[in-house]
């Protein structure tokens, strides 16, 4: 296992590269102020980390992108410095330097950036509710610096030192980056106190997208979608699902 890395910046691709860069994942379009960007990432085991220094740009995933896209990990953000406003689209609140959001990428979400520099880290959805089983809850929530400090602290020196961190101590870090980040949910409430049923269409919603993507795959079945998705009502959709595909249903 190695690190792999790369640098981006605006002055040698332009805009037209930045968008190239997010088009996998994000929508992105420039504000009316000046766009400037500099991307340093960096991969080692389970964990993305990217430094950013943005200008005049925003993302957004909306849900059609969502369930395109099919992403089911999550990202940490922390704002070092500058005007960043994120969160769930049409509930974007203004980060504080030291704040950290957390946005889980199977839902929709937005951001805007005047001038800020971020480090972002990206996380298995396994790694991050071994630690927190309800992080999804907390979803594009503003964890400030009194109860985020640490994890900020580690995010800012993991992004220092991404470039030179020994690879076999990946799992260790993304171990420590959780449960700070566990400790750090644990100290606030949710914006969305998320009711049972909340959830539980978040999961149907999943499986059905895992379904639907496998439908004329003959191994289909309710173990294969409960392993590739975790979603505990799979035996009635997965029936359901099939019925409607069968070309002998009435």
């Amino acid at each position: 296992m190695s690190n792999q890395s790369f640098t981006f910046t605006s002055e040698a691709d332009g805009f037209e590269g930045y968008h190239a860069l997010y088009s996998v994942g994000t929508d992105v379009a420039a504000t009316d102020g000046p766009f400037r960007a500099r991307v340093e990432a960096h991969r080692f085991g389970p964990i993305n980390v990217f430094e950013r220094t943005l200008s005049g740009v925003r993302h957004w995933r909306d849900g059609a992108r969502v369930r395109r896209d099919d992403f089911d990990h999550f990202v940490i953000q922390y704002l070092r410095s500058g005007t960043y406003y994120g969160g769930s689209i049409d509930a974007e609140r203004r980060l504080a330097p030291g704040d950290v959001i957390l946005f889980d990428m199977s839902r929709p979400q937005r951001s805007r950036v005047e001038t800020a520099s971020t480090v972002t880290v990206s996380l298995s959805r396994k790694l991050v509710e071994a630690a927190a089983p309800e992080a999804s809850r907390y979803h594009g929530h503003i964890l400030p610096e009194a109860v985020s400090g640490l994890l900020g602290d580690l995010m800012g020196s993991l992004a220092r030192r991404a470039a030179a961190t020994e690879p076999s101590t990946a799992e260790s870090t993304a171990r420590a980056l959780t449960e700070l980040l566990a400790g750090a949910l644990g100290q606030v409430r949710p914006d969305d106190e998320a009711s049972s049923a909340l959830i539980a269409d978040l999961r149907r919603r999943r499986a059905e997208a895992f379904i639907e993507a496998r439908l004329n795959d003959p191994s289909l079945d309710v173990s294969m979608v409960a392993r590739g998705r975790g979603c505990r009502a799979v035996r009635s959709i997965a029936c359901s699902s099939r019925r409607a595909a069968s070309p002998t249903t009435s």
